[in-house]
């Protein structure tokens, strides 16, 4: 699992919903991506997309000091201590629990390092089965309504995309039940 999910599930869904994590190499590549720290402005907090565009506000010397909380993300600090080779000894669990201390250092570890909800197993279940048969259940339908078209030009790719179109939908409906079923 992702440990921002992990830490905030409502803030950090689509961790959930759409990065498929199934070891801590994984974990670690996805942190990178998804939580990389952005570069900000010190003083007044503003995020960048570049770290060009905040050194060129920094040097402008135009804001005004705010005291808002951290900004979230992984820093260049922390991707160096998890880009550091794993000790073989370690279980996959002692591993992401590693991850989680590099991540939020000093904040109280999880129960586990695995997604154990009923909605969070549904989804790695999910995912699952979508890997071993989503394919095969994509051609029968499609053959089943003569959609397919072997001379099409980029069909490999448009049938990558439905598949993962697919799969999301699912997801988010999974998602989504138990929520609106709670009102």
């Amino acid at each position: 699992s992702c440990p921002y999910y992990v830490h905030s599930p409502r803030d950090h869904l689509s961790c959930l919903t759409r990065a498929d994590l199934r070891d801590v190499r994984d974990v670690k590549q996805h942190l990178w991506i998804a939580h990389r720290r952005r570069p900000f402005c010190p003083m007044c907090r503003e995020i960048f997309l570049t770290a060009a565009d905040c050194d060129q506000h920094i040097m402008g010397r135009s804001c005004a000091v705010r005291t808002e909380p951290d900004i979230e993300g992984i820093t260049t600090e922390q991707m160096k201590l998890l880009a550091r080779r794993p000790d073989p000894r370690l279980s996959q669990e002692e591993s992401w629990f590693a991850v989680w201390e590099v991540v939020f250092p000093g904040a109280p570890r999880p129960s586990q390092a695995r997604l154990s909800g009923l909605v969070e197993s549904g989804v790695c279940h999910l995912r699952d089965y979508w890997a071993r048969r989503g394919g095969r259940i994509i051609s029968k339908f499609l053959e089943a309504r003569g959609l397919t078209n072997y001379d099409m030009e980029d069909e490999e790719r448009s049938l990558e995309a439905l598949y993962v179109s697919v799969l999301n939908q699912m997801i988010d409906e999974m998602v989504a039940e138990p929520r609106e079923s709670r009102g």
